[in-house]
């Protein structure tokens, strides 16, 4: 036994070792306690927080899709400026103001372009829909190459309303008499509504762009048309006409051009 004599008392060491041993021990168990504890609040506190960045990026790029899909959704003033692909079916809607007629000897028209002319050449094919504040019509543009056309304004045929619009020949069609509202199936290579003064117009257009393949046969308007007679000179008629169109000056004009659609 371990004892401590001081004067008269005995101390025993036995009881205070054991309890220095004994509040080691519980320091050590409490310091291994609040490691731990602090362990499992930082693993918690990480996951926590990679939680919250996975959420955050997942909010990001849900709000980045409608943004996307919103600024790619044609606008009133863009519709006809786009092409939708071909193939693939699209509707769109919107309210325009009409403009002078692009067509050459057309000036005092007015138009309002709902589908105008594709660069590559497709067909729209579909539903127009509207409503004016004034009469008017639909038009129908469709590309017109026929080829020979040397017979085609004989009297045995008639002719075809056609114009040019920036270098391109086109045939027009009306597909409606002046009204204030219709709706039109149409299949060309424009739509356009037509009248003959200023007018604002709402519609929806339902259709599609197909590529188009052109097959012309006009052998029978070739064929029908009277050969053209052998024009001759005799040298007093030559003399005249030399005279005469020497002392006429001659005065160019330059045809108007014709600008483009909106």
């Amino acid at each position: 036994m371990y004892f401590l004599n001081i004067g008269r008392k005995q101390i025993n060491f036995i009881p205070i070792l054991w309890g220095l041993m004994h509040k080691n021990t519980y320091a050590n168990v409490t310091t291994l306690s609040a490691i731990a504890i602090s362990a499992i609040l930082l693993t918690s506190f990480t996951m926590l927080g990679m939680q919250l960045s996975q959420h955050a990026l997942a909010q990001n790029a849900t709000s980045a899709a409608p943004s996307n899909a919103t600024s790619a959704a044609p606008s009133t003033n863009q519709t006809a400026a786009q092409e939708p692909t071909v193939g693939q079916s699209f509707v769109w809607q919107g309210t325009k103001s009409s403009q002078v007629s692009p067509l050459p000897g057309h000036a005092k028209e007015q138009v309002a372009a709902i589908l105008i002319p594709r660069s590559d050449g497709a067909v729209y094919s579909g539903v127009l829909t509207f409503s004016t504040t004034k009469g008017a019509n639909v038009e129908v543009w469709h590309a017109y190459n026929p080829g020979n056309t040397s017979a085609l304004g004989s009297k045995t045929f008639g002719t075809l309303k056609t114009a040019n619009y920036n270098g391109m020949p086109v045939a027009i069609t009306d597909l409606s008499g002046s009204g204030s509202s219709a709706s039109v199936p149409f299949s060309g290579n424009a739509v356009l509504l037509h009248a003959g003064s200023p007018f604002t117009v709402t519609y929806t257009v339902n259709a599609v762009a197909q590529p188009a393949k052109t097959i012309n046969n006009v052998q029978s308007a070739m064929a029908a048309a009277p050969p053209a007679a052998p024009k001759t000179l005799s040298p007093g008629n030559a003399t005249g006409s030399s005279s005469s169109s020497s002392g006429t000056s001659s005065k160019s004009t330059t045809p108007p051009q014709p600008t483009t659609l909106s």
